[in-house]
């Protein structure tokens, strides 16, 4: 077992701690599930409308131990999305270092819409060590369909050249999406 597993272990909350957060689970679940009806205004202000995201930004860290000499896992990452004329612009840049080796890993990935039902990613990625490859290529089409478009079938080729001479990988990648109401679903 891992250390970091067996330190979390020991800082389970107290007796206490649990009941308050289970009862203040326990009445957010009413608050929340208290039905008020249709056209009977809760408020005398007309409801606020946020804007549309057009961009966003993700910082991340992740630690952890391994056991049988394996040492730490470091991960540092910032990932940022631009919304664009011609589709949606991501980018990410990771470090990470893992069973004895560091390195980091940059791509670029381009999102577009080719009609309300269709749409494609181009995503082109570089990175340095054992960890990543050397450099690679992803191209994905994706089909929407049912009554309010909630599934998403899609289909994906990739190509990674490793950084070890000889090395590489490619492969053909089948998925599907369902978007519910309150649940998302992929495989």
């Amino acid at each position: 077992m891992s250390r970091a597993l067996s330190a979390l272990r020991c800082r389970l909350p107290s007796r206490l701690n649990c009941m308050l957060f289970g009862t203040g689970l326990a009445f957010a679940a009413s608050v929340a599930a208290q039905d008020i009806p249709a056209g009977v205004p809760v408020s005398d202000r007309s409801p606020v409308v946020a804007p549309t995201e057009k961009s966003a930004i993700e910082a991340m860290a992740g630690f952890g131990n391994y056991d049988a000499g394996y040492g730490n896992a470091k991960s540092y990452s910032l990932r940022g999305m631009q919304v664009m004329d011609f589709g949606v612009l991501q980018a990410e840049v990771i470090r990470q270092s893992r069973f004895g080796f560091s390195g980091s890993y940059g791509s670029l990935n381009l999102t577009h819409d080719l009609s309300p039902d269709y749409y494609t990613t181009v995503g082109l990625g570089s990175g340095s060590s054992l960890l990543f490859p050397d450099w690679r290529m992803d191209l994905a089409g994706y089909r929407k369909f049912g009554g309010q478009r909630q599934y998403v079938a899609g289909l994906a080729v990739y190509y990674a050249k490793g950084n070890q001479e000889g090395r590489s990988d490619k492969g053909v990648i089948l998925n599907g999406i369902y978007y519910g109401k309150d649940l998302v679903l992929e495989a």
